[in-house]
């Protein structure tokens, strides 16, 4: 099956293009915009490849964090009153709220997934130092990127091992002490490697920022989808303001 255009979008053109629709979203407020956004993510999440379980999988953790707020951002006073129970009462202004906080997110998180599906990470960083962000902050990136799965398998290992020795997470607080000490190990064997990778990289000739050998090529269907996702950020904002 042949690829789409948009799934060989210069990565330049897409980190630029993506951010500024990521803000406009967040600068709408108005059911409508904020409809229309969302409706924009999904469609760019259908064009870019976007495996669907995939960002439904990603999107699970904000909003079961979303759920977890909920009770408070609906128990958030406001000015009109919708209904008065013996014990709470509930704002329009508090669900509203809600509303605009699930709306927004979602279609950032679907713009990010869109961002990263399948990206290469050195072609990306490599865009993000073109268009202007500092190289301390991409190293930054790349090191978390690439480090965070390898003490996450360190943690795996160490949660096997105390498992071995009787240890379970779902024996309430008698077990604490034992996960924190799992927690502890980690955190000293991170600042260790953290410091013979850093001697490791000063002896190749590391300074402070990573180089890129290679050189991007615009095309013209980058422009042409680039331009695209421009009018719909620049419509979202005219609906804001208009509608």
């Amino acid at each position: 099956m042949k690829k789409a255009p948009i799934q060989f979008w210069d990565y330049r053109w897409k980190l630029v293009s993506l951010v500024i629709l990521i803000f406009a979203i967040a600068y709408t407020g108005k059911p409508a915009a904020m409809i229309s956004g969302l409706a924009f993510s999904l469609l760019l999440t259908f064009f870019t490849g976007t495996n669907p379980g995939e960002a439904v999988k990603n999107l699970k953790t904000p909003l079961y964090l979303l759920l977890f707020m909920s009770p408070f951002i609906i128990l958030t006073p406001g000015r009109e009153l919708l209904w008065q129970l013996p014990v709470v009462k509930i704002y329009r202004e508090s669900l509203d709220l809600l509303f605009t906080i699930l709306l927004k997110s979602t279609s950032i998180i679907l713009i990010f997934n869109a961002l990263l599906y399948k990206a290469d990470l050195t072609r990306l960083m490599q865009a993000m130092k073109t268009v202007g962000i500092p190289g301390k902050l991409i190293s930054i990136l790349i090191s978390t990127y690439r480090y965070i799965f390898l003490y996450r398998k360190d943690l795996v290992k160490l949660s096997i091992a105390a498992k071995l020795r009787a240890h379970s997470k779902r024996r309430g607080f008698s077990h604490l002490l034992t996960s924190a000490d799992i927690m502890l190990t980690l955190l000293v064997r991170s600042y260790e490697q953290s410091e013979r990778v850093q001697a490791a990289m000063v002896m190749r000739g590391y300074r402070g920022e990573f180089y890129f050998a290679e050189k991007f090529k615009s095309k013209f269907s980058d422009k042409i989808i680039s331009l695209v996702v421009l009018m719909a950020a620049t419509g979202i904002i005219l609906m804001e303001n208009l509608c």
